[in-house]
């Protein structure tokens, strides 16, 4: 605090200390200004005598025992200011103590909780301190600012004086410091806390200038001359549409409000001027025309979930607050409006000022159960990880393909640089194909190494498989059906290679290389076949946190006028 907290007593009047703050001193060092709480009292020079500091914080709370001297922080009578009256503790019961106390030559007696006792106050009168006390100008332009006590703190605190305030009958900046060495601190570092005041002054003087063009934070003002409120606001240009609804509906429906004599745009400056009786038809007709817009920030990671899958949550969030637009602003439109991005993505809302703030809270809303959700799920995969690492969890990571029942016999082949994937084993069974990712054809002279290299892969993966071995007696009885099956299989791999050769002549090269091939074929009949498609993946995609955004819209219920009721005219 710029000024010194102190107790003042009025002997005359009363026995009690009552709290206030040092403002100034006299000449002769006898009297101080003293302003008191709540402004019951109006500012006084007080003898110095009178006047002592507050004690310091208590270390613990005051023993409460039968005889002990205590204060008591109570009023005289109801209605009256509160102060500390010096008073003796007669009985306790809990945390309520019976105490005694004197004003003038009549002793009374109250009950007390232990919350407003204290210690009783042991800090000399100031008038057995020396002060030291020096006044500087302040310039004309930085009064008013002056006047706000918090400007000081920080000069008050390097400096180590007692009291810095504003004298507003001298115009001038009071220090009082209780040694030498902090006056002349005062004078050295004065010029630049004078300066930098008016600095601020003149920064704070921009920031509410462009706060009112913003929110168009000016409220009716009443006309001296006639007697009418008057209310002027300013409408972004890209909210004009929303304000003057379809048709001008919105300013029609104000104009029908009682007590509203005019409501005027100028479209130059994108104004609204409001003319009515009374202060509250004017707010009332303003609440109805002011739009306006806001942008909210939203970490990158969770944007995603924010607008929900096909935008349901935040299409949600849109019906229920009655905004009329939210707009994701991609990284191109951020970087143009130079909107700060980094890990965030930028939300910007438009509507009623009450909607705003009703969208703004649900956003707020879904965000904390995001991240709390996130909190579990990663304190859960500690934990998991934690059961892995000490052998405690079970639950495998993966889940193998069961081992075959006795008859089945089958392998998984292995899909080839073509459209489609790879042949199933030879021997029926639970065999299927899996397409590779197309690849570009193989030079000439190469062809026969690629293809051992296929075959070795195959046998190396019927091993690791662990494919038990056939019956003789079940490859005995199917012997014609897989000669058939073979000479099947053959043609069919011919006609997919043809084909394959013949597309591949088509499809561009960049092409070629991403589109994965499809699923292979299944198993011998009478047994269950299945094959699996290679999956589309490019590899020049970015990862998902680097991965630009687009701006998007999303639009609110559309504000239209009833079609059962005419549309108001225009009264004025």
């Amino acid at each position: 605090m710029a000024s010194m907290d102190v107790e003042v007593i009025f002997p005359d009047i009363c026995g009690a200390f009552y709290k206030g703050k040092l403002i100034d001193m006299d000449s002769d060092g006898g009297k101080c200004l003293v302003s008191f709480e709540e402004d019951w009292k109006p500012n006084s020079w007080v003898e110095l005598k009178h006047v002592r500091f507050p004690p310091s914080p208590p270390k613990k709370d005051v023993e409460l025992n039968t005889g002990t001297k205590i204060e008591a922080f109570l009023p005289f009578q109801e209605g009256e200011p509160c102060g500390w009256w010096l008073a003796t503790v007669t009985k306790t019961k809990g945390e309520v103590a019976g105490i005694q106390f004197q004003s003038g030559d009549k002793h009374f007696t109250d009950l007390v909780e232990r919350q407003s006792l204290r210690a009783p106050n042991e800090n000399p009168p100031l008038e057995a301190i020396q002060f030291y006390q020096k006044e500087f100008t302040v310039p004309d332009d930085i009064q008013d600012y002056c006047q706000e006590a918090k400007v000081h703190n920080n000069f008050r605190s390097k400096v180590g004086a007692i009291s810095v305030t504003y004298n507003t009958d001298k115009k001038s900046l009071v220090v009082i410091c209780d040694n030498q060495a902090s006056l002349e601190k005062a004078e050295l570092l004065i010029d630049m806390h004078l300066s930098d005041m008016s600095t601020q002054a003149s920064l704070r003087s921009k920031a509410e200038k462009a706060a009112q063009r913003l929110h168009g934070a000016s409220q009716p003002v009443l006309e001296n001359s006639s007697g009418l409120y008057e209310d002027k606001f300013h409408i972004f240009p890209e909210c004009i549409g929303f304000a003057m609804g379809r048709q001008g509906w919105n300013v029609n429906q104000a104009r029908q409000i009682p007590g509203i004599i005019s409501i005027d745009f100028d479209d130059f400056g994108s104004v609204f001027t409001v003319r009515a009786e009374t202060k509250e038809a004017a707010m009332e007709a303003r609440s109805l025309l002011e739009f306006t817009r806001s942008i909210m920030h939203v970490p990158r990671d969770l944007a995603g979930k924010v607008i929900g899958r096909g935008g349901n949550v935040i299409q949600q969030i849109l019906e229920k607050s009655r905004l009329n637009n939210i707009k994701v602003i991609g990284d191109e439109e951020a970087q143009e409006r130079r909107i700060n991005t980094k890990g965030e993505v930028p939300f910007e809302l438009l509507g009623r000022k009450k909607a705003i703030e009703n969208a703004t809270l649900m956003l707020e809303y879904h965000l904390d159960h995001l991240r709390e959700v996130n909190n579990i799920l990663q304190d859960r995969e500690q934990i998991t990880q934690q059961l892995r690492d000490s052998g405690l969890d079970d639950t495998p990571t993966y889940f193998p393909r069961p081992n075959p029942p006795r008859g089945w016999s089958g392998g998984f082949g292995r899909g080839g640089g073509g459209n489609s994937g790879g042949g199933g084993g030879r021997r029926g069974g639970r065999s299927g194909g899996r397409g590779g990712g197309r690849r570009r054809r193989p030079r000439q002279g190469r062809a026969s190494q690629d293809e051992r290299q296929n075959e070795e892969e195959e046998e190396e993966e019927e091993r690791e498989e662990g494919v038990p071995p056939q019956d003789q007696s079940d490859e005995s009885e199917s012997s014609n059906d897989e000669k058939q099956d073979e000479e099947r299989e053959e043609e069919e791999a011919e006609q997919q290679k043809a084909e394959s050769h013949s597309e591949e002549e088509k499809e561009p090269t960049d092409r070629r290389r991403r589109r994965g091939g499809g699923g292979g074929g299944g198993g011998r009949r009478r047994y269950r076949g299945r094959g699996r498609g290679g999956s589309y993946r490019n590899r020049y995609t970015n990862n998902e946190e680097d991965t630009p955004i687009q701006s998007e819209d999303w639009a609110g219920p559309e504000e239209t006028p009833p079609t059962d009721q005419a549309t108001p005219t225009n009264s004025t």
